[in-house]
């Protein structure tokens, strides 16, 4: 979703800003009880707030692109580590 529509569609309302376990702050809109879960909540993850959160909402194409591009490299370093690669 483009930036401008998120702000401007109310993707925001009823959203609140927490701190996730692994540290990370998140905007997060609550979904309600889960079923059977003794008070447990479910939330949605509308946007987290890291250097790569904001990118992959900023520029969803470009960092899949990028991200697959990392992988690629990865892969052939570590076919050339272990001798796997073409000479």
């Amino acid at each position: 979703m483009h930036p401008a529509v998120m702000i401007s569609a109310g993707y925001f309302k009823g959203s609140k800003l927490v701190q996730m376990s692994n540290g990370t702050y998140c905007i997060i809109r609550d979904l309600g009880l889960v079923k059977g879960g003794k008070g447990l909540r479910h939330h949605e993850n509308l946007l987290t707030l890291s250097v790569m959160g904001l990118i992959s909402k900023l520029f969803p194409l470009q960092q899949r692109k990028a991200q697959l591009r990392l992988r690629a490299m990865e892969m052939n370093l570590s076919d050339s580590r272990h001798g796997n690669g073409s000479v």
